[in-house]
This record gives structure tokens, C-alpha cells and sequence, in this order.
């Protein structure tokens, strides 16, 4: 899958900061759900759902430091997610099928580490 179309993250994105815990990951499925709510319909939204939770515990899996950032906005009739987090890096066997799943959901995908950081960037549309 290519990686999203957008590089930065506007201004006009919601950006949301939550303890690395699956307990809070329902904050950000449910951030998803109020973002893409007027732009994409149910199932997109249900999608776009759960590609966040499973783009958070990649994420989680790969050991954050204590935070997960998730930053939502809509550009070109898409959803666009990043999720961020200080992490070791993303083994590829390990997540093979959370990959799997978040692929299948999302329009595309793309997972990046650099410097103690790993990036999950996906996109939805209708």
C-alpha cells in the first residue's frame, strides 16, 4: 500500500495525547468517529475505528514510552490518521497480523521508525 498523501499535519487536525494503555485507545476510536462522522458513512467510520486501535497497539507492542499522540483531520474527501508514539522499533513478524487487519480497513497505510519514534499513518475514505 502507498503511504497517505498528506506529509504534515495541518492546523486545523485534532490532536489528541493518551496514556499508552489500551483502557484509552477507545478515546481515539472514539476522536475517529467525531472527525470522519459528516465525511464518511457508517461502515467507513466503523473501518476507520478500528484501524486506529490497531495502528495504537502496534504502537504498543513495539513498548511507548508512556504516550500515544493521534492527530485526525480531512483532506480530499479522506480521513487522514497519524499516530505517534517514543517506541523501540516495529517488528515485522510480530505484527504481522495486526498489519494484516489495519490494511484490510484502511486505504492505505504506512508505518515509519526514526529515532526512538515509530509513526502509524493511514487514510480512510467512503
Amino acid at each position: 500500500m502507498s503511504p497517505p498523501p498528506t506529509a504534515a499535519v495541518p492546523d486545523e487536525a485534532v490532536v489528541v495525547s493518551v496514556p499508552a494503555d489500551p483502557a484509552y485507545f477507545r478515546v481515539l476510536r472514539l476522536t475517529a468517529a467525531v472527525v470522519a462522522g459528516e465525511l464518511l458513512d457508517v461502515e467507513a467510520v466503523e473501518d476507520a475505528q478500528i484501524g486506529v486501535e490497531e495502528a495504537a497497539s502496534i504502537l504498543l507492542d513495539a513498548g511507548p514510552t508512556g504516550r500515544v499522540e493521534a492527530a485526525f483531520w480531512c483532506s480530499n474527501e479522506r480521513l487522514c490518521v497519524r499516530l505517534y508514539s517514543e517506541t523501540g522499533p516495529v517488528a515485522d513478524a510480530a505484527d504481522d497480523f495486526r498489519r494484516t487487519i489495519l490494511s484490510a480497513v484502511v486505504d492505505s497505510v504506512a508505518i515509519d521508525h526514526d529515532a526512538g519514534a515509530t509513526t502509524v499513518e493511514f487514510d480512510k475514505s467512503a
